[in-house]
């Protein structure tokens, strides 16, 4: 199970964003590049980054930084937050970034997602952001009358084979997880699962790891010592 810290960049800095029912953020390090470095100096494999400003707005901001952050060629990045067109993923991965994470484009261009992943393979990945069992679009703003179980049928046709299953009311919340919730998503997926979410102790990665979760994304819980990364860390690699 891989461990993933978590970047959220707002305006320049790295924030945490809580909140199911009006949108906070907390700053936790005003320079992104030197949170990377501690990460890289600790052993991280992959750091899921997600682009709060592009979130919000629909399409990809901060790209200086994003070019910048992606130069850390040891450590593998996810990215999300207003990837929407096939012009954006093309333009994000040929930075280098190893991943991007579609949430919008899944409902609102599906076969612009098709199109990507028979391009891109395992490099496109689908981010459902669920609250109360239903999908989140848009920054967390909108949510569809589409449950998160019932569709990942049609995320699986649409050639995706990896999932980051974000539970917002959790989110940043660390409330911990809903472990029920997680077995029921990884029963019928048919697809790696990575979750996100609540996540604060590292019972819960243990339980988690038991569940056959592929990755955790952990954020708010490293910045404030809740979890130990390095003790974090041992348990992806089985020490």
């Amino acid at each position: 199970m891989q461990i993933i810290p978590a970047i959220d960049l707002r305006e320049g800095v790295c924030a945490r964003v809580w909140g199911a029912e009006e949108i906070e953020t907390d700053i936790f390090a005003s320079d992104p590049l030197e949170q990377m470095q501690k990460f890289s100096e600790a052993g991280v494999s992959a750091v899921h980054i997600t682009d709060l400003d592009g979130a919000f707005s629909g399409h990809l901001c901060d790209q200086e930084l994003l070019r910048q952050l992606a130069e850390f060629t040891d450590i593998d990045i996810e990215l999300s937050g207003g990837i929407r067109s096939m012009n954006e993923i093309e333009t994000v991965l040929n930075w280098g970034i190893k991943r991007v994470i579609l949430g919008t484009a899944l409902l609102r261009s599906p076969q612009m997602v098709i199109e990507a992943t028979a391009k891109y393979n395992k490099r496109v990945v689908a981010g459902l952001d669920v609250r109360d069992g239903m999908i989140a679009l848009e920054g967390f703003e909108t949510t569809l009358s589409k449950a998160a179980e019932g569709f990942l049928s049609a995320v699986r046709q649409m050639g995706i084979k990896r999932i980051v299953y974000t539970d917002i009311h959790r989110y940043g919340s660390l409330k911990g997880v809903d472990f029920r919730q997680i077995e029921n998503i990884i029963a019928i997926a048919d697809m790696e699962v990575v979750v996100a979410g609540g996540i604060s102790t590292i019972e819960q990665l243990h339980k988690l790891q038991e569940l056959g979760v592929s990755g955790v994304i952990i954020g708010k819980a490293i910045y404030t010592g809740k979890i130990d990364l390095n003790a974090a860390l041992k348990l992806e690699n089985n020490i």
